[in-house]
């Protein structure tokens, strides 16, 4: 049974187009450097229940060995190399699952550290010089949308407003005594 077109594509993204391996990269050709696929799907328990596939005997179901979680992303050179008859002895089925999984927990993890591009909004409730400021939820929004290449987080609150510092219950901005700010902000 060949692989089908979706496991491969499992395949592929989960290894981040690299060699489970050696981490070489595989979309590209070491003699040309023309963008070509040089990888293949390399079975961690063979594909045929049987003495001369590599790992073959083993009690995974036959229709199960064609899937991607049974097959690791690799170089000719690896794959070639883990199939050899003293080479599969010593890199086990168990072994190679450690080493598919590793590597394709890590694509994930490295993949997933773009920058974050969301801003916390933190918005202040107070007074300034007697005028009550409020600024709403929508509005905080807009002004990071509006003023930069960022979006709006507004992380967990109970009332699901966002962060928020209320000023409003603190007596002494109107006139500033020092009071004030050691209240409002612990100390100076």
């Amino acid at each position: 049974m060949a692989m089908l077109e979706t496991e491969r594509r499992k395949l592929w993204v989960r290894a981040g187009g690299r060699c489970s391996l050696c981490k070489r990269y595989l979309l590209e050709g070491g003699l040309t450097s023309f963008e070509v696929s040089i990888g293949e799907g390399a079975h961690i328990v063979g594909q045929l229940n049987a003495p001369g596939s590599p790992r073959g005997l083993d009690d995974l179901n036959v229709g199960e060995r064609d899937l991607a979680d049974n097959i690791l992303l690799a170089c000719s050179n690896c794959h070639t190399e883990i199939d050899k008859a003293r080479v599969a002895e010593i890199m086990t089925s168990e072994l190679l699952r450690a080493r598919k999984k590793a590597h394709e927990d890590e694509i994930r993890h490295q993949t997933g550290l773009a920058a974050d591009r969301r801003t916390a909004v933190l918005r202040l409730h107070g007074e300034v010089r007697g005028a009550a400021m409020n600024v709403p939820a929508d509005a905080a929004a807009v002004a990071v949308l509006q003023s930069s290449d960022r979006f709006p987080l507004f992380p967990t609150s109970y009332d699901q407003q966002g962060l928020e510092i209320d000023l409003r219950q603190i007596p002494g901005e109107n006139p500033i005594t020092p009071a004030y700010y050691d209240s409002a902000f612990g100390h100076r």
